[in-house]
């Protein structure tokens, strides 16, 4: 009977799939060892993560943070340099 899993259930098992993959097993085996088939294995990690998401969304936030702190460093030096 197929059914659908959850999305804790697929990140979960994305990342039991890296950890084994990390040891050298061959995806077949790994695939097999978590219970889905390849093809759904690739549709997963086509389709992301969210952590990687959030990754990306905490590079977007810490590169608007550096920027927001560099023009603040040179109003700082700016001050600092005017009579």
């Amino acid at each position: 009977m197929r059914r659908a899993h959850t999305r804790t259930e697929i990140d979960r098992k994305l990342l039991e799939a890296a950890s084994l993959e990390a040891a050298g097993t061959v995806q077949r085996d790994v695939c097999r060892q978590i219970g889905v088939s390849v093809m759904t294995l690739h549709r997963w990690r086509k389709r992301g993560t969210p952590v990687t998401e959030s990754v990306h969304d905490l590079l977007v936030e810490n590169r608007r943070l550096r920027d927001i702190a560099a023009k603040l460093m040179l109003d700082v030096f700016a001050l600092k340099e005017s009579p």
